[in-house]
């Protein structure tokens, strides 16, 4: 699983992304509970991380609500679902 940080509004989104954003976690373990999914995962590259950030990471997702949670760069964020076709 890859998290990139791109710049601008999620309604005006661009293709610029953020440098030293990206991370990418190795998911270790999904559990479903209550219609909602938690998905825990490491990253294993330490030098994608900030000063302080922790390389655990843990996001809920809740479809019923539309939003997921995370820890993003030491804060808890809540995000919008936004379905997406192809």
């Amino acid at each position: 699983m890859t998290g990139t940080l791109y710049a601008g509004t999620p309604e005006a989104l661009t293709p610029i992304t953020l440098p030293r954003t990206a991370r990418t976690v190795r998911v270790t373990d999904v559990v479903q509970s209550n219609g909602a999914l938690r998905i825990a995962g490491v990253i294993d590259d330490s030098s994608q991380l900030s000063r302080g950030e922790s390389p655990l990471v843990e996001i809920t997702v809740d479809r019923s609500k539309g939003i997921a949670q995370a820890q993003f760069f030491g804060t808890e964020v809540s995000m919008r679902l936004e379905e997406v076709t192809r």
